[in-house]
């Protein structure tokens, strides 16, 4: 074909001319061969309607229907627009499906195989009944129940299987009932609930079948339908089976349940609290720690106190800067101006240095930085400096009237008479001790315990028993059945072998006696004391003593007589 050109009008319009592109040059809309051949434009650009055949466009992969050039044949993935024929998969899976619901719905695997177990699995359930539940009231239908007023308070208290924090939306597994099903007043029906009001005490709590077991469609409670618990003292964990023969008919048919096998259960601890199927952060009030959003973070204002304070913008801050300290360039410095005042000076080359400040001839200096005592400045009246900044006697000193005692003469162990200028003398050999305050106390113990020292016989002896002396310097508790002489009290417990002091008449011996009346005497009974005189045939009956006060006992021994 000759070279062409396209004529146009002075519209812009295609015209047919001699020598230009013609009609017949242009690709041909019945489909005959276009090699070579122009496209025709219409006048806004777009390929002219003369040059299309719809028929030439095959849809039929997509509906095989004639109008399917149609956009709205195509079905979108909101479900708007369905499908309005078969769906081939071509040999691929549906994945990710839900189970199904409605009669319609279709079934996954999942739902297929408790079908096939005889299993129909329903949504889980908070809790399950431990024991039956208040008797009930009908509140609009069946399908509602209201839980009487007057027992309503065992769900506040105790809970249901012991949960206590019950919240409206909870489910809950009915199964403990022994009432008729669906008779008003009696006990609610068995099945699944939704907790929609919360009793206060006053007003009742109601529940209403959850939507999923609440007997729409009628297939829906079955035998076999199973919900697992995820809390509660008894039935966290595992799962309940409706266990009554089909067909059951809700409100109507009597249903027992069956326990079913274990779920996992999830506990907290260790900083983490579980509530219902979330796990949080179990955090102790002003702990230092909090929740801002769903974040954790510090809270500043936890810890403020001793100089510390929360700024307001949770952060941490030094608090009271005036007060001698003050912040430099993020670091903390003594303000010297703040603590100078009773006895302290600021020092003038450095601010932040502190001087003390010292009175003259005050007993006090600084020793290389250091704050010591002058000795200086106490010296007199026989006190002088010895060189070395300590403070010593001046023995060359004369002391008017009176008589310096070396410090020697006070730690003298030495015995004898004349052995120091403070000792005692003790030829008699009569303490045990030389210095003269061990001295003055074993002397007023000696007093305080006058008696002989004698050594205790078989059996031992105990305090305040009357002894006897039964051989040689030994002493054991007097028998009034038989002849003896009572020569003192026992001033101590003591085990046989061991010394112990008797005590003689006219001293005293303390803690003997209980509740006891001044001015009572007190009688031996060959075991202990007693106010009333041994009575019993051929006893011999021995005064011991006199009530000093309520516990202590003037020590008198006498023999009185013998019985007959």
């Amino acid at each position: 074909m000759a070279k062409k050109f396209l004529f146009v009008d002075t519209a812009g319009n295609f015209e047919e001319t001699a020598g230009a592109y013609e009609q017949s040059d242009f690709v041909d809309a019945g489909g005959a061969p276009n090699a070579g051949k122009p496209v025709k434009l219409d006048g806004d650009g777009n390929i002219d309607a003369s040059m299309i055949n719809e028929a030439d466009i095959d849809h039929d992969t997509t509906d095989g229907v004639a109008n399917s050039t149609a956009h709205n044949a195509f079905p979108l993935l909101t479900g708007a627009r369905p499908f309005t024929g078969d769906l081939q998969m071509g040999s691929n899976k549906i994945t990710g499906m839900a189970d199904g619901s409605a009669d319609t719905d279709a079934v996954t695997k999942q739902q297929l195989d408790a079908v096939e177990a005889g299993v129909q699995y329903k949504g889980a359930c908070r809790v399950a009944t431990a024991a039956a539940l208040p008797a009930y009231t009908a509140s609009g239908s069946q399908d509602t129940k209201k839980l009487t007023a007057d027992s309503n308070g065992s769900i506040n208290t105790s809970g249901i299987d012991g949960i206590t924090d019950l919240a409206v939306g909870d489910r809950v597994c009915v199964k403990n009932e022994n009432g008729a099903q669906g008779s008003e007043g009696e006990h609610i029906d068995h099945g699944l609930y939704e907790v929609t009001v919360l009793g206060d005490g006053s007003n009742p709590w109601e529940m209403e079948r959850t939507e999923d077991a609440d007997g729409t469609p009628g297939s829906e409670v079955q035998q076999g339908m199973f919900t697992a618990i995820l809390e509660g003292t008894n039935n966290a964990g595992l799962s309940w089976i409706i266990n009554t023969d089909n067909p059951i008919t809700v409100d109507t048919t009597a249903i027992e349940f069956r326990t079913g096998p274990t779920v996992p259960t999830y506990t907290a601890s260790l900083g983490v609290k579980k509530v219902s199927n979330d796990f949080r952060a179990d955090l102790v009030a002003s702990g230092g720690i909090k929740l801002v959003g769903d974040s954790m973070r510090i809270e500043p204002a936890d810890f403020a106190g001793a100089g510390l304070q929360d700024d307001g913008s949770d952060n941490m801050a030094i608090g009271d800067v005036d007060k001698g300290v003050q912040v430099n360039a993020d670091d903390l410095e003594i303000d010297a101006s703040e603590i100078a005042g009773d006895g302290l000076k600021q020092n003038i080359t450095n601010s932040y240095v502190v001087d003390v400040d010292l009175k003259a001839s005050g007993g006090l200096k600084i020793d290389t930085a250091q704050l010591a005592v002058e000795p200086n400045d106490f010296a007199g009246a026989g006190l002088v400096d010895d060189g070395a900044d300590n403070l010593a006697i001046d023995w060359s000193t004369t002391f008017d009237d009176a008589k310096a005692v070396k410090a020697e003469d006070l730690n003298s162990t030495a015995t004898g008479e004349g052995a120091s200028i403070i000792g005692i003398e003790d030829a008699g050999a009569y303490t045990d001790v030389t210095d003269v305050e061990a001295a003055l106390q074993e002397l007023y113990e000696k007093v305080q315990n006058f008696g002989n020292t004698y050594t205790a016989g078989t059996g031992g002896v105990s305090k305040g028993d009357l002894l006897e002396i039964t051989g040689n310097n030994t002493v054991q508790p007097l028998t009034i059945t038989t002849a003896g002489v009572g020569i003192g009290l026992a001033a101590d417990d003591a085990s046989a072998g061991n010394p112990v002091v008797v005590l003689g008449n006219d001293t005293v011996i303390t803690g003997i006696l209980s509740s006891a009346t001044a001015g009572t005497k007190y009688f031996w009974n060959g075991t202990g004391w007693q106010t009333s005189m041994p009575s019993g045939s051929g006893e011999y009956v021995w005064l011991g003593g006199v009530a000093k006060n309520a516990t202590d006992a003037h020590v008198e021994v006498k023999y009185i007589k013998k019985n007959s």
